[in-house]
């Protein structure tokens, strides 16, 4: 991930200024940024204090770090249930059977010869 050039504190500081009745362009041109990178910021933290920000990017990394669990937890529910496997090289699941639509009425061919015309085709992978 990218490091942030500035913390909240300057941030929240250099929309301070903003409010305070300088320049926008001024402003932009004094820190080093573009007029798209102070109109993100004001339209994150617009009207913030520094402890509020330091709140927000908590709950960012706690949503963060919840979606992980949930989705391990996802992944571990669906290789417990018997429809998935998971590879060996990277715990990559994978699924057993893959989906087919046929694109004429002729059956396919995949190493197996597929009987069945028209409907979704179930062709073993695993």
């Amino acid at each position: 991930m990218k490091s942030k050039r500035f913390s909240e504190e300057q941030i929240i500081g250099t929309l301070k200024q903003a409010q305070a009745g300088m320049k926008i362009v001024d402003l932009c041109r004094q820190h080093g940024i573009s007029d798209a990178t102070f109109y993100n910021w004001r339209s994150k933290y617009g009207g913030m204090e520094v402890s509020e920000a330091k709140r927000l990017k908590a709950l960012e990394n706690e949503n963060r770090q919840l979606k992980h669990l949930l989705a391990d937890a996802m992944l571990e529910n669906r290789a417990m249930s018997g429809n998935c496997r998971i590879c060996p090289a990277g715990g990559v699941v994978q699924p057993r059977f893959r989906y087919l639509a046929p694109r004429s009425s002729a059956p396919r061919l995949l190493g197996k010869q597929v009987a069945r015309w028209g409907s979704l085709l179930a062709v073993g992978v695993g």
